[in-house]
């Protein structure tokens, strides 16, 4: 009798883990997708929120979507930046946020997202995604900018890459270039040998040979000394959050 008590705690101590590791995973899951609107059906979430917790597997960084429906009072980009920087998120990732409510779309990156997906690469998810949520199909748009996002982060690690020279190789190079300069300099030294020094300058000169029959001043140059003037277009290029982490992407309104 004790012996069956025993494989029954035992059971249930399994049953209990296997529970807890159950909702783990399943809140792990739906922390990619937060659906705040509630514009998807459910099997439509489960979906989404499984090929998000995947691609995060995948490579190493976070895909992130949300829908909110005044974005706490905050513009869609702060509200982007900050939903990603405390919200327990990779140091790399990119998130995308929309309101159906207020009709505008942002998409925020950080870290290797802001290299993966460059604002020319954000304009092109937008154009494609963008049709599919004016007519409501937000489901379609989410997973077009999943896809979006996986063609990107392919095209990124096979990119060519740029030969480059080893240490070796550069360091013969140096040598060459030593060796060829010394003997240029050298050559050029030689054939400037044709006199003697002399330590003032009229030992240089024949007397009398030096005569002076007409006294001009000619301009002969300037020097211009031009300093680039930076400007700030107020578009594009990276931002700094309020956690002080680094941020690209852009938005757009889709009514």
């Amino acid at each position: 009798m004790r012996r069956d008590g025993m494989k029954k705690i035992i059971f249930s101590l399994t049953c209990l883990a296997l529970f807890f590791c159950l909702t783990i995973s399943a809140i792990a899951e739906m922390q990619y997708l937060v659906d705040s609107e509630g514009i998807l059906t459910a099997s439509q979430a489960q979906q989404i929120g499984s090929e998000l917790l995947e691609m995060s597997e995948k490579h190493g960084m976070d895909f992130v979507i949300v829908t909110s429906e005044n974005f706490d009072g905050k513009s869609s980009q702060d509200f982007a930046d900050d939903f990603f920087d405390y919200g327990g998120y990779r140091e790399d990732g990119i998130i995308l946020v929309m309101s159906h409510n207020i009709g505008d779309v942002f998409i925020s990156t950080t870290g290797d997202g802001i290299a993966v997906f460059s604002d020319s690469d954000v304009d092109d998810i937008f154009d494609v995604i963008l049709p599919y949520m004016a007519d409501g199909k937000y489901a379609e748009s989410f997973s077009l900018f999943l896809s979006e996002c996986e063609r990107l982060v392919y095209e990124y690690e096979n990119a060519p890459k740029k030969p480059f020279l080893s240490a070796k190789q550069i360091t013969i190079c140096v040598i060459i270039g030593i060796i060829i300069g010394f003997i240029g300099v050298s050559v050029m030294k030689s054939g400037m040998k044709t006199v003697r020094f002399k330590p003032n300058a009229k030992d240089y000169m024949v007397f009398g040979s030096l005569k002076l029959t007409e006294k001009n001043d000619t301009f002969l140059y300037r020097n211009v000394n031009r300093v680039r003037r930076e400007t700030n277009s107020g578009s594009g290029g990276n931002r700094i959050g309020s956690s002080g982490r680094s941020h690209g992407g852009s938005g757009r309104s889709f009514r």
